[in-house]
């Protein structure tokens, strides 16, 4: 299932968010989700304590797969549904370039680097539709034998910012992140936009406060964080 929800980050209105399926948090977050076996949601929350106004920001959701072609199409669409809302920042899932949910599969072979065919797709689309674009891929570790997982950080002018590599990988309930990436270094990530600091972190990051300590100390106002949510198992 795909969908876009924009919204102002300020005064957002509560019935955007339950058509987006919102769900309230006492944090100044935006997540954009995707979930595993089709359990896609997006998450996010309305900005009352922000004294900016930065326009649109679009949450994109879709399930992300093994196929690299259907991804990209995804995105493509994504970005321009929510272009034509006025949104100025598009946030993309974790694994949007690909997804994979059976550990045991070598995925190696699909990675590619941050200028690759995925990461050249998202600079052409933010500079075609001028919108700043946050998407999660996996990248080529050229230190290891494992991949990065990666979040692009690019600006409407088609441009790289930076990039966000995930700290805390995800081993729980028999998936193991850790057995085929490697992890990032911690680093505040952060861009401008609208006048607003934006910092970044995926999934399983949210967990650990000391990462949004670091962004609070870089002084990051609203914090996007990137994820794909896997299915536990039945108990």
């Amino acid at each position: 299932r795909r969908s876009v929800a924009a919204t102002r980050v300020l005064g957002t209105h509560v019935r955007v968010l339950r058509r987006a399926q919102f769900l309230g948090v006492a944090l100044p977050l935006l997540v954009g989700v995707t979930g595993a076996k089709g359990y896609a949601a997006a998450w996010g929350v309305p900005f009352f304590a922000i004294n900016h106004l930065v326009g649109h920001v679009a949450v994109a959701q879709f399930g992300g797969s093994t196929d690299k072609a259907a991804n990209r199409a995804a995105v493509r669409e994504l970005v321009a549904q929510a272009a034509a809302t006025g949104a100025e920042l598009v946030v993309l899932p974790e694994y949007s370039m690909y997804s994979v949910q059976d550990p045991k599969v070598d995925y190696r072979d699909q990675l590619e680097p941050v200028d690759g065919e995925f990461g050249s797709l998202v600079s052409a689309l933010a500079k075609e539709h001028s919108v700043a674009i946050v998407a999660g891929m996996t990248v080529v570790d050229e230190q290891s034998d494992k991949g990065i997982n990666t979040l692009l950080v690019v600006g409407a002018d088609g441009e790289l910012i930076d990039t966000y590599e995930k700290v805390h990988l995800y081993d729980a309930f028999g998936f193991r992140e850790s057995d085929r990436l490697r992890a990032g270094d911690p680093r505040a990530v952060t861009f401008e936009l609208g006048g607003m600091t934006f910092g970044t972190m995926t999934c399983y990051d949210l967990r650990f406060p000391d990462l949004f300590r670091t962004l609070i100390a870089a002084s990051v106002e609203l914090t996007g964080v990137k994820a794909e949510g896997e299915q536990a198992p039945s108990h």
